[in-house]
């Protein structure tokens, strides 16, 4: 049996949905490069049974992982591993691929684009496909994956670069544009709402991106107008002076989903400190995150969202 990079595939992109979903929890990890091996046993390989490419053996297949595990954000995404070691663990209890167990190769990008990049190139020359990972610079990794165009990169891509690349299997494409739905439920519900809108946008390509894909689905909605918006640092960790200005702007409807969980938490203290409180606050899926609310040791009543 013959593994080679680019083919095969449908085993491994079924593992995403799982990675994505857990992309917001689990313990940190301060290590550089970690390695996560399943320990469930696996069946004896196919008698003959060949190694063909990078990171295939006749007994195993090694698959990298690139994600945000430290940093000014412990923990931010090790979520991503987590899940997908979850996953081949339960592949390698039913049998693996074709007898071969799958080990996981975990890296952390330490919120870098540089480490990112590095990452990416080390694990390129270790792993017979990237699967699961989760960044919020997967465009500096993309360098490597379009140099590299035979490596197969299974995972929820951030970045439209990223997402373009012919050898990136993403189970939900970006593309240009963005859901309307959401945007019409607002209007219909929060009508003055909408017509003063402020947000904060972390200053990566990535986060930048989705905003202007929201901003697009607002203009086409119609009715929604942009009082105040910022580029952020994802370092700054105090947002009195947005509030102030927001407030001053009149803006009724706040969208925080282009940031990460501790900035909207952030934002909202300082909200609840300055007595601020618009009608609405949006915040995307960052909010669900299980740490959101130990950011906000005395949170009060919440805006509706």
């Amino acid at each position: 049996m013959r593994l080679k990079r680019g083919l095969g595939l449908p085993v491994i992109v079924v593992t995403v949905g799982l990675v994505a979903a857990a992309c917001g929890g689990g313990s940190s990890s301060s290590s550089s490069s970690t390695t996560t091996t399943s320990a469930a046993s696996t069946t004896a390989p196919p008698s003959g049974g060949t190694a063909s490419d990078i990171g295939v053996t006749p007994n195993q297949v090694t698959v990298g992982n690139v994600s945000i595990l430290s940093g000014p954000v412990p923990g931010l995404f090790q979520g991503a591993p987590n899940g997908a070691d979850a996953f081949f663990a339960y592949q390698n209890s039913v049998g693996g691929v074709n007898g071969r167990k799958i080990t996981l190769k975990s890296s952390d990008d330490a919120f870098s684009c540089n480490q990112n990049q590095n990452e990416t190139q080390s694990l390129a020359g270790q792993a017979f496909a990237f699967v699961g990972s989760f960044s919020l610079f997967d465009n500096c990794g993309a360098k490597v994956l379009q140099a590299q165009p035979t490596i197969p990169d299974v995972a929820f891509s951030l970045d439209p670069v990223a997402q373009a690349l012919p050898n990136n299997f993403s189970p939900s494409p970006l593309g240009n544009g963005y859901r309307t739905g959401p945007f019409i439920y607002y209007k219909q519900q929060f009508p003055k709402a909408v017509q003063s809108v402020g947000t904060l946008v972390a200053n990566i390509p990535s986060s930048i991106a989705s905003w202007n894909n929201e901003k697009a689905a607002m203009q086409q909605v119609g009715g929604y107008h942009i009082a105040y918006e910022r580029d952020i640092n994802p370092l700054d960790t105090d947002f009195t002076s947005d509030v102030v200005r927001m407030r001053s702007a009149g803006v009724q409807m706040v969208i925080l989903g282009n940031a990460d969980y501790k900035t909207a938490a952030r934002f909202l203290n300082n909200a609840q400190q300055q007595g601020y409180k618009p009608q609405l606050v949006e915040s995307g899926g960052v909010a669900y995150d299980a740490s959101f609310f130990n950011q906000r040791p005395d949170p009060g009543p919440l805006p509706r969202r």
